[in-house]
């Protein structure tokens, strides 16, 4: 790859995702249609998805951070 190519990174998960963050070198970022950083995937596939132009100052460590849908277990 090379600094200012397009770059794409996933994460996947079994089930529907309700939220995605990812974290560049520390700072947390929410993915934007329009945005620096471009959501990619369906978050009901189980897929957070980011595509970036990387720059020299974002090299370094990407993480995403899921947060999954929740079940309700009633016992009756």
């Amino acid at each position: 790859m090379r600094l200012g190519d397009p770059t794409q990174l996933m994460c996947k998960v079994r089930g529907p995702i309700k939220s995605c963050l990812w974290e560049i070198n520390g700072e947390l970022y929410t993915l934007q249609e329009g945005a620096k950083y471009q959501p990619v995937g369906n978050m009901q596939d189980g897929e957070c998805g980011i595509q970036a132009y990387v720059t020299e100052q974002e090299n370094g460590q990407w993480t995403c951070r899921l947060f999954l849908e929740g079940t309700v277990d009633r016992a009756q």
